[in-house]
């Protein structure tokens, strides 16, 4: 989440199993990052 507003930096799509192709968010590796 931004720091200033509160709001989500980014949106990214989570599935895992089912028809679909699977997808993952990608994470940063350090705490804090901006």
């Amino acid at each position: 989440t931004d720091d200033r507003t509160g709001l989500a930096k980014r949106i990214e799509p989570v599935r895992m199993g089912g028809r679909l192709a699977p997808a993952m968010p990608l994470v940063d590796s350090a705490a804090g990052e901006s």
